[in-house]
């Protein structure tokens, strides 16, 4: 059998060319352009002019200089800190400044930034040349962000007087785009899914773009006589002849940076505009690559950095006797156990777009200000604050910010009686329960049965939950307490409880439409009566969101109007209130204002917009299983159930069917 021969696409191998010829095409259109004033150029007087600046002057270059260069040594910290690299803060400053001085001179910035940096930080830090070539590729993208935004803001301010019209609509549009990706960068990634940077990277990210671009143009400013231009002017005119001088390719920009300065500003000699562009080159881009230079001979050898894990798989013993129920829900994926080196201290973890969360307070025998603080610097390195989810002791943290956001339902197992007034509709419920037939049996619920429920109950209640609502998923079953209501032999109801050492805590119910009314208050008895023979301390039936028994601020009162109004919220306080429960106070508790708002977003988005990426399944199942306690029967409830259009097709099929045939439906 003859083979097929596999050609390679021509366009393929053009490509390439194309890139390489695109800088030297764009340089061939500024000359061109600019022709009639490079041939006033006189370079003997340009070049003589330049030993006549004062020693003030050099000074002064040479400390904006520095300044520049610091700004620009913060990009590599800020992008390092957007990969997730762990590296010394000096040492990046310093791999930074170096691998730009060096870059900017000999052009090709991401092939030689690369290996300058791989060069700082490769043999003293364990750091890969693919590593030090995304955090390049991350710095120019820094900066060119910053560059959009400063030179938007720039042109707004000042046009120079030769520059095309057009530009302003352009600037206007960069301020436009620059403002909406910052609002964007709020976003959690579980409603836009293209990766942003966080917001606390963005806004510094603009302020030192602004430092650098400002201290570099303050350097051809001083080396112009007084009065040449406005320094605005001259600003937003040396940040476009910069990104010329970046597209052209060739190293420093030279020819398309001076080219394109001198056009921009036009009106005026252009000898001392050269004059004061070759100073500039001399003091920011020969005597920094130099220094650079001679640094990069000599590194010292350090031993690599060893980042401490993250996530830790397993707990000791004592920190498993003092995890709480939810420390199963890491299960899933969502979830993970950050935990100190000697696992004194450990909290459930989730890092979310703008903040790290914490689900519930830390545990463990060292869970106090210490393992918060190394917390809160871990998060902050990585440009994020720290909040925490269903806390129960919020006032308790100084310099903390806490809010009230509902309230969790807890019984006592060995002191839960129906007896009293305040269990009278419990009982009510449960004489229907028992009139229907239902009945709480030891038998065994299948994997079809649960996943049949589960789907009835997600058509009735809407799009799935995620994150801490938790999910009808085997890897977590298998570490459960299952619990099932049966009538007439079939499988009408089950739920779940999260179990820890002394504490249950309700996880997951679901029910059949036709469920008889009473029968959740049943199977959430049943569990209870259960936890009391096993010596289960604590039975948190979870908590009610806005459901506020003591709203003594206006804060207080805000949240239980905004969440304890909503439906599903009256319907779930008023379920779990027919247990008589003691309802403790649960906050978001926040290391700062920006901190807790950001913080409640990410939380927000979280449930109501799973990630789908996440180990956890594609269709994550409600928790809200107060919506059915709404209705007063199970008449009512299924009522509300909603038939989508393939089900109402396949009804209308059957009936018309049945009338040809002449049967009944």
């Amino acid at each position: 059998m003859k083979k097929k021969s596999i050609t390679a696409d021509p366009a393929s191998h053009r490509l390439p060319l194309l890139r390489g010829l695109l800088p030297i095409v764009v340089s061939i259109c500024i000359l061109s352009m600019l022709w009639d004033q490079v041939t006033q150029f006189d370079a003997a007087a340009v070049s003589s002019a330049v030993f006549q600046f004062t020693a003030m002057q050099w000074i002064t270059a040479t400390g904006l200089t520095v300044v520049s260069f610091y700004a620009i040594a913060q990009y590599d910290r800020l992008a390092a800190t957007e990969l997730h690299m762990v590296l010394p803060k000096a040492a990046l400053l310093h791999a930074g400044w170096r691998a730009t001085a060096i870059s900017q001179v000999l052009g090709y910035g991401l092939i030689t930034g690369s290996l300058v940096r791989w060069r700082a930080l490769g043999k003293s830090y364990g750091s890969h040349l693919w590593a030090c070539s995304q955090l390049t590729a991350a710095v120019t993208a820094c900066f060119f962000a910053g560059w959009a935004g400063v030179t938007s803001l720039a042109f707004l301010v000042a046009q120079p007087a030769h520059a095309p019209a057009a530009l302003n609509y352009v600037a206007c549009f960069g301020v436009i785009a620059v403002a909406t990706l910052a609002l964007l960068s709020f976003a959690p990634r579980a409603i836009i899914r293209v990766p942003l940077p966080a917001p606390r990277l963005i806004f510094p990210t603009l302020s030192f773009t602004a430092l650098d671009t400002l201290a570099a143009c303050a350097i051809i400013y001083i080396f112009l006589p007084e009065g040449y231009t406005p320094f605005f002017v001259l600003f937003s005119a040396f940040l476009i002849s910069l990104a010329a001088g970046m597209i052209s390719g060739l190293p420093g920009g030279v020819g398309a940076f001076e080219l394109c300065l001198v056009g921009m500003i036009g009106g005026a000699d252009p000898a001392p505009l050269l004059t004061a562009i070759l100073g500039f080159r001399m003091i920011y881009y020969a005597a920094p690559a130099l220094l650079a230079g001679l640094t990069l001979l000599k590194v010292s050898k350090a031993e690599p950095r060893q980042c401490r894990p993250k996530t830790m798989p397993t707990l000791s013993p004592e920190l498993a006797a003092a995890a709480p129920p939810e420390a199963q829900l890491v299960a899933l994926g969502q979830l993970h156990l950050r935990t100190t080196p000697e696992q004194s201290a450990a909290a459930l973890w989730h890092r979310a777009q703008n903040t790290d969360i914490l689900l519930g307070d830390p545990f463990g025998s060292e869970a106090g200000p210490n393992f918060m603080d190394s917390l809160l610097r871990d998060a902050q390195a990585a440009g994020r604050g720290v909040c925490i989810y269903k806390s129960t002791d919020g006032t308790q943290r100084q310099g903390w910010m806490s809010v009230k956001v509902g309230s969790e339902a807890i019984v006592k197992p060995s002191d839960f009686t129906m007896d009293g007034p305040q269990f009278r509709q419990l009982r009510r419920k449960l004489r229907k329960a028992k009139k229907a037939g239902v009945r709480m049996s030891g038998a065994a619920i299948s994997a079809d049965q649960i996943q049949r429920l589960d789907a009835a109950w997600q058509r009735r209640n809407g799009p799935a939950r995620g994150f801490s609502m938790g999910y009808v998923d085997h890897r977590l079953l298998a570490s459960q307490t299952l619990f099932a209501a049966h009538k007439d032999g079939a499988a009408i109801a089950f739920l779940t409880v999260l179990k820890a050492q002394d504490k249950w805590t309700l996880d997951i119910i679901r029910s059949d439409p036709d469920c008889p009314d009473g029968t959740l208050h049943a199977l959430v008895c049943h569990a209870i009566e259960v936890a009391r023979k096993k010596q289960i301390s604590l039975f948190s039936l979870a908590a009610a969101p806005g459901y506020l028994p003591d709203s003594s601020t206006r804060v207080d009162r805000l949240i239980t109007r905004v969440l304890g109004q909503h439906a599903h919220a009256k319907g779930l306080a008023q379920f779990k209130a027919c247990f008589a429960p003691h309802w403790q106070p649960t906050y978001i508790s926040a290391s700062s204002l920006f901190a807790l708002l950001t913080g409640m977003l990410d939380i927000w988005a979280l449930i109501n917009w799973p990630d789908k990426s996440s180990s956890a399944p594609t269709k994550p199942a409600h928790n809200d299983y107060g919506f059915y306690e709404i209705a007063s029967s199970s008449k009512t409830c299924h009522a509300r159930q909603r038939m989508t259009y393939k089900e109402k097709r396949n009804e209308h099929a059957k009936r018309s069917k049945a009338k040809r045939t002449g049967q009944t439906t």
